[in-house]
């Protein structure tokens, strides 16, 4: 029994079951409803019942949720509902095995990976654990899983019958995972409405068009995720008031039609949100709402709104736009064209040397914007990533407002957001820019991409170009690392810029790029820590040129303790 993002789940045996639980006992059963109990043990335990000769692993440190039919004879359905979809898409909860309908035994099993962040309901009322950006990649994701089950498959479709925000798990890497198929409905891709006698999800969540018709369609699905959405927005669950099941859902509409929305969103989220990103979310919710399923969206527009959203949020929060790429390939001529505007104040390599222009302040700030769009690269998109492979001064244009605009991506490598690792025949950067993890590897990282950013940290801070001398690539980068180790670097920087500096922001800027400059890749920052050590930098020479201004606090990203003491 092994395990991967594809892996397919095992039948299992019920011995083994019985063995790794010890007799489902109660020391591991951590709920319990009206049809299932739920055993949470380690994987490794289980492993090692199913296969005790294969060995265990670094991936095999986390653990599993038996889930156990409680009646005599079970109905299958809901057991092979949840088989049929816990495969299919990534934000799908994750199955790793499985026991139908034992011989002997009548039982219905089904095992599932544990997401340690427990289900989204218990974090709604969290605006610093739950961002307003994490919120929306959480939205993003699930209705990315809705939009597979209505429109995903040719031959069967499935209406899901019970979206809330209790069944959406949250990983380690708060990546959602729908579950609680036990109501579903199979449909026909032509088939628009299933008749069912009895509606056995969550009432409040129900969809109000069920009463009048007798039966679910797509659109019921989008009707509770519609609440799921305003729960997400308001921070707190739907409700049920004086016997109104559509209490929630009502004032939700309500607020929103009155333009009131900001007396139900705790005031620490607001702050989070962009203008925009909250306008397009509130509407998408707004009309996933609607009493009339004809008037409501379906899910592939309910996804293109929502990463609308998102969209707007990074921007707002990675203020630093790429530029504009335009590729024209004519059948003819074979010609790619490139369009991009004219940024006025040309490349950063260009301002090094001059602290009068570019002053400490004004490189804190250019800095600060180039690790916010390295970080958007790096981890601002759940289907792809980017690792950029020639970052350096001269890619760097500055607008007419000496903001920054990364640009120069014909080296860069689209990623998998689990891989970590690209092989690759040959390195186009720029040498003395160069990840020297490169020449052992064969491959570029994110953390490449640190390590050439390092180098333009020290060039911005010595106000000059990195240089070869003597064949040796590395020069510059040695020469960095050694004047910091030896509290020699008041010897590499502009007088006329030092005296700008604050002490403090220097000395958390340059531990910054030194912490780059790492041979070793593991233990270089990720750009997110570059990104909250550099709004220090910039926070503390901010402080020090306006001594009354309030700098606001970001939210906390963890540091390695080995990388940053």
């Amino acid at each position: 029994m092994s395990y991967d993002s594809d892996y397919e789940p095992e039948e299992l045996e019920f011995e083994d079951l019985v063995s790794a639980t010890n007799n489902f006992s109660d020391e591991y059963l951590i709920a319990e409803t009206s049809f299932a109990k739920f055993y949470k043990v380690p994987y490794s335990q289980l492993k090692k019942v199913v296969d005790s000769e294969e060995d265990d692993t670094e991936e095999d440190r986390f653990d599993v949720v038996i889930q156990r039919s409680m009646t005599g004879r079970p109905n299958l359905g809901p057991v092979k509902n949840e088989l049929m979809f816990g495969c299919g898409h990534r934000n799908f909860v994750h199955i790793l095995g499985y026991l139908v309908d034992d011989d002997e035994k009548h039982e219905a099993i089904v095992v599932t990976k544990y997401e340690v962040n427990g289900s989204l309901d218990k974090h709604l009322s969290d605006p610093t654990t739950l961002t307003w950006i994490r919120r929306l990649r959480i939205c993003l994701g699930v209705a990315r899983a809705m939009s597979f089950m209505h429109y995903g498959d040719d031959e069967v479709r499935v209406i899901h019958g019970n979206i809330k925000s209790s069944r959406i798990l949250l990983d380690d890497k708060w990546e959602p995972k729908l579950f609680g198929f036990q109501y579903s409905i199979f449909c026909h891709p032509n088939q628009q409405l299933s008749l069912t006698n009895k509606y056995r999800g969550t009432i409040q969540y129900m969809d109000p068009a069920y009463e009048k018709s007798g039966g679910l369609s797509y659109k019921s699905d989008v009707f509770s995720f519609g609440v799921v959405l305003f729960e997400v927005l308001f921070g707190t669950k739907a409700s049920i008031v004086n016997d109104d099941k559509w209490y929630f859902a009502r004032l939700a509409r309500l607020h929103y039609e009155e333009k009131r929305l900001d007396d139900m969103i705790d005031p620490v989220l607001r702050q989070q949100m962009d203008t925009q990103s909250l306008e397009i979310f509130a509407k998408t919710a707004y009309y996933c709402l609607n009493e009339q399923r004809a008037q409501r969206l379906n899910t592939h527009e309910v996804v293109k709104r929502l990463k609308e959203a998102l969209d707007h949020q990074m921007e707002y929060e990675n203020p630093v736009r790429f530029i504009s790429i335009y590729l024209r390939d004519d059948d003819e001529k074979h010609e790619a064209i490139v369009v991009t505007k004219y940024e006025v104040n040309g490349s950063l390599d260009k301002h090094l040397s001059d602290p009068t222009t570019l002053t400490w302040i004004r490189r804190l700030r250019i800095c600060l914007g180039v690790a916010r769009a390295m970080s958007f690269m790096h981890y601002g998109d759940d289907e792809v990533r980017v690792i950029h492979g020639n970052i350096k001064s001269s890619r760097i244009l500055l607008d007419d407002k000496w903001e920054p605009k990364l640009f120069g991506f014909q080296y860069s490598i689209f990623c998998h957001p689990n891989q970590q690792l690209s092989l690759t025949n040959k390195y186009r950067g720029t040498i003395q820019y160069m990840d020297p993890a490169y020449e052992k590897s064969g491959g570029l990282s994110y953390k490449s991409d640190v390590f050439s950013f390092g180098v333009v940290l020290f060039e911005v801070l010595f106000g000059t170009k990195a240089s070869i001398v003597n064949d040796d690539k590395w020069y510059f980068a040695r020469l960095a690392r050694l004047h910091y180790e030896e509290k020699r670097l008041d010897d590499m920087i502009d007088p006329v810029l030092r005296q700008q500096m604050d002490t403090q922001s220097l000395e958390i800027f340059a531990k910054t790029a030194y912490y780059c400059l790492n041979e070793q890749r593991a233990q270089r920052l990720n750009t997110h820590e570059v990104v909250k050590r550099l709004k220090e930098a910039l926070d503390h020479q901010m402080e020090y040129e306006n001594p009354e201004l309030q700098i606001e606090d970001e939210s906390t990203v963890f540091i390695h303790p080995k990388i940053w003491d």
